[in-house]
């Protein structure tokens, strides 16, 4: 996973930067020798690699890092608080541009700039391998021919201003936009987009026509609905 993050403007050390993590089964000289290529592109700051086991990997994961799984399992979601903020989607299917990426740096770094905005990310979960082995039809999940995913994020606190939120929306909206051309018109069903008028495709394509009769079938009444639901068939 790579994040293109622009930080909370406020602080005193605080700027655009990005951030690639991930996991990986095997030594962690395996692993270095793997990142060779992306360590040595650019000027990294900082490298970190540990040993976990599997459960300490997933509290990691979890942010829970620093807690026991019954810490992590306390209601409401353990020691952690409510992370609130807005999102859109896009799967990318082939190498971005030079003037997509530029586009997106650009967009950080006005972020970054503007304090009233706050923390907000581009966050690219890379897809191909095994993910791209299994059939598209094989599963629910369709999205098995993409490079990666893009999740747009404006983090806002409870309670934020109208003008906030307004400007988080616009910052959203503008960036999605402007990449309409990279993207393939795929778009991740678990990050629902109200304002996505293609939703049905973009989050299902070819899967549409099996999932509304798998509806028909199992819940002919719509028990299970919401805005963005598949309707039966």
């Amino acid at each position: 996973m790579c994040d293109l993050e622009a930080t909370d403007p406020t602080g005193p050390t605080s700027r655009s930067h990005v951030v690639s993590s991930g996991q990986f089964f095997g030594t962690e000289a395996e692993l270095l020798a793997l990142i060779k290529p992306l360590v040595n592109a650019g000027t990294p700051t900082n490298v970190i690699t540990h040993t976990r086991s599997g459960i300490e990997a997933a509290l990691f994961w979890a942010g829970c890092s620093s807690d026991t799984v019954a810490q992590c399992h306390t209601s409401p979601r353990g020691t952690l608080s409510r992370s609130t903020f807005l999102a859109k989607s896009d799967f990318v299917a082939k190498p971005l541009s030079a003037a997509a990426i530029t586009t997106m740096t650009r967009a950080i770094d006005a972020r970054q700039a503007n304090p009233t905005l706050g923390r907000g990310a581009l966050l690219m979960d890379s897809y191909g391998g095994a993910i791209n082995r299994v059939a598209k039809g094989a599963t629910a999940f369709v999205h098995r021919d993409q490079l990666f995913a893009i999740q747009y994020t404006a983090e806002l606190p409870p309670g934020a201003p109208a003008a906030r939120v307004t400007a988080n929306h616009q910052w959203l909206n503008g960036l999605h936009a402007a990449l309409r051309t990279a993207v393939s018109g795929q778009a991740y069903q678990n990050y629902i987009d109200p304002t996505r008028t293609n939703w049905a495709t973009a989050y299902y394509g070819s899967n549409l026509p099996r999932l509304r009769q798998v509806k028909k079938a199992y819940d002919p009444t719509n028990v299970f609905h919401f805005a963005q639901s598949i309707a039966a068939a």
